[in-house]
């Protein structure tokens, strides 16, 4: 019956390649259809302020009684005949990951892959190729040769993506949409979602965002948050909350429950990591490349890395040597609330404006604006 239905869905997605391309349609998705967020939420809000109804938005979601919705467009569940068809005949498909093999561009449409981070720190691709699935490594390379315009956020990721993403095509040097927010840094935005948050304005926060290992071990995420709260209270003199954020990997993971203890709030499955790091007053990470997100706000980075060398040799390797990064790191609790103590925003602001212009980073908050534009001049192309 499985393979039927699979042979059925097949069938249809051919069959929807006869039907016209609409020049002004442009469909959307996130993760696979997982969240309204990243990039391509930007792009999506960028398009529709610019250009309103001389342009037809549609978004596919796993789960379409979603609370947190796109304001305008219509929605789709991923996967449903209705996606297959959208994704036939929209003139433009923007996502932010590479597309399942099966899902395959028509000759006339334009593929626009925003990526989901600026910089990264984890090796990927044809870097760590000897590490990789089969599957992924046939999906990434498929993926390559469908897309049109690829958004890059540094000179740095550009060369990356250029000799390790198996992709010849366009890179646009405009940096990654997700990040405009947090540059353009309105006060505005962030009272409004602590508000619907439930949380306090005048409260500081504190995100703890580890990323995954592939073994899920779980003595490598044994940060004592209480400890790291008091310790900025007497550092500040102001409230602290903390915030969890865990990688999607890791959510369904016996680390959970250990994780949640003394934290305020789990926020693991908030749809926008971006409005989450705009509230953000100190980020907490070990190897996830949200470091370089969040750094573009200047706010304090600490790195809590307990396994720095295990994690090179098992996991995926570094392109950045973790010493030269312009946040401090410790190996144990000890000496992460002795870097926050210590901590001195004078130098630390110097050290991220040495590493921004050595990465040769391009966001300035216009990224969506300048992918929303280069979109809507191709759309009657062709």
């Amino acid at each position: 019956m499985k393979e039927l239905s699979s042979l059925i869905k097949t069938i249809f997605f051919y069959l929807c390649g006869f039907l016209p391309i609409v020049k002004k349609r442009i469909l959307f998705f996130s993760y696979y259809g997982a969240y309204y967020g990243c990039s391509p939420k930007y792009v999506s809000d960028a398009l529709q302020k610019k250009y309103g109804n001389r342009i037809k938005i549609i978004w596919a979601f796993n789960k379409i009684n979603r609370s947190n919705k796109p304001p305008c467009g219509k929605i789709v569940k991923y996967g449903s005949p209705q996606f297959m068809i959208a994704f036939r005949t929209s003139k433009v498909i923007c996502t932010n990951f590479n597309l399942p093999i099966d899902l395959k561009k028509r000759q006339g449409q334009i593929y626009v892959q925003t990526w989901h981070n600026s910089t990264r720190l984890k090796r990927t691709h044809a870097d760590v190729i000897s590490g990789l699935s089969q599957h992924f490594i046939s999906m990434a390379k498929t993926d390559a040769q469908q897309i049109d315009y690829l958004c890059c956020g540094s000179e740095f990721m550009y060369s990356v993506m250029k000799k390790s993403f198996w992709y010849s095509g366009d890179i646009v040097k405009c940096g990654i949409p997700r990040n405009d927010i947090l540059i353009c840094n309105s006060q505005e935005k962030k009272d409004m979602i602590k508000k619907n948050m439930g949380i306090t304005s005048s409260k500081n926060i504190l995100l703890y965002a580890p990323t995954f290992r592939n073994n899920r071990a779980m003595e490598n995420y044994q940060l004592d948050i209480k400890r790291c709260v008091s310790t900025l209270k007497n550092k500040t003199g102001k409230d602290w909350i903390a915030l969890l954020r865990l990688h999607p990997h890791l959510i369904n993971a016996n680390t959970k429950d250990i994780l949640k203890q003394g934290f305020t709030m789990d926020v693991s499955l908030y749809d926008d990591i971006s409005e989450l790091l705009l509230i953000t007053d100190i980020l907490i990470t070990d190897y996830s490349s949200v470091m370089f997100d969040f750094s573009l706000t200047k706010k304090p980075v600490f790195l809590f890395a307990t396994d720095q060398e295990e994690y090179q040799k098992k996991d995926f390797g570094f392109y950045f040597d973790l010493a030269s990064l312009p946040f401090p790191i410790a190996e144990n609790n000890d000496i992460l609330n002795q870097n926050i103590m210590v901590f001195d925003n004078k130098s630390y602001q110097m050290n991220i404006e040495n590493f921004h212009k050595k990465i040769g980073c391009f966001e300035n908050g216009e990224a969506s604006e300048k992918m929303a534009e280069l979109i809507f001049s191709k759309m009657n192309q062709g």
